[in-house]
């Protein structure tokens, strides 16, 4: 069944209600046959004999699903889903015990706290995911940073929230049970998309991931050159920035098939 081939083009977010009552009148036409869908595509625009094309409209109404926020985190308008990885609280408290880090207790996780308050306010939305390492190692579960985790919970209470387990949450453990923060293993699927911490492709939808803390370095007019985080889009994978600061990041050489959007001084600015 081609859908996107017939006369009338159904709109994209009908599409799957629309496959559904295909093949239901296929269904009771052939009695106790097996009806298998061999191809679903974006419905596009006019008539189609051929490769399946999205609409300008079409793609207009997906682009405009996804928001990337400058806060380092990404916005689905249709669920009202945000959407951070990497946050990472602790880490600094860490750095600052150890001597690395100039901060005083509580560090630059209160000021996270307060950027993710940010994206929270912009968007208003009903649920919050981490796409992984939620906490940065068995030190970062030290009770300022725990006390900090709880008050800011506490302000959010309406707000569903969810964390798919990464490497540091397998070492640190689950978060306490009063955040009241749904963990599971990646993948977890979520039609169209698929979450994981790790940036691995998956054949059930588009990956959304973290763990890389991807990274771009651009070069002034001087000849020097500063990195700065970004959100890096590949076919079937998109990955977030690290949320959390003072974490060490991957410089990316973009592909001529990825697309990079940088974050520079709380402007989103597009690489390529």
């Amino acid at each position: 069944m081609l859908p996107y081939w017939e006369d009338q083009p159904i709109a994209v977010e009908r599409a799957p209600t629309h496959i559904e009552a295909i093949w239901q009148r296929v269904a009771a036409a052939f009695p106790g046959k097996s009806v298998f869908i061999g191809e679903a595509g974006w419905p596009s625009a006019g008539r189609m004999r051929e490769a399946a094309l999205p609409s300008p409209v079409n793609q207009a109404r997906f682009v405009r699903e996804m928001l990337l926020l400058a806060e380092h985190a990404l916005f689905w308008k249709r669920t009202r889903t945000l959407f951070v990885a990497d946050t990472h609280w602790g880490s600094t408290e860490i750095l600052f015990t150890s001597g690395h880090v100039d901060a005083g207790p509580g560090g630059n996780t209160a000021g996270d706290m307060e950027r993710l308050d940010q994206a929270i306010a912009r968007t208003n939305p009903r649920r919050l995911v981490f796409l992984g390492d939620l906490i940065h190692a068995r030190g970062g579960r030290n009770p300022t940073t725990l006390a900090l985790a709880q008050a800011w919970r506490n302000q959010h209470r309406d707000i569903t929230m969810m964390l798919i387990r990464g490497n540091h949450d397998a070492v640190t453990g689950d978060p306490p049970e009063s955040l009241r923060i749904t963990c599971v293993d990646e993948p977890y699927n979520d039609p169209p998309f698929v979450y994981r911490h790790y940036p691995i492709p998956s054949r059930a939808g588009h990956t959304l991931a973290g763990h890389l803390h991807p990274a771009v370095r651009l070069t002034g007019p001087a000849l020097n050159w500063h990195k700065f985080p970004c959100y890096l889009q590949r076919d079937t994978v998109s990955i977030m920035p690290a949320f959390g600061r003072f974490l060490r990041q991957a410089t990316q050489m973009p592909t001529s098939t990825e697309r990079v959007y940088v974050m520079v001084n709380g402007i989103i600015r597009g690489y390529r």
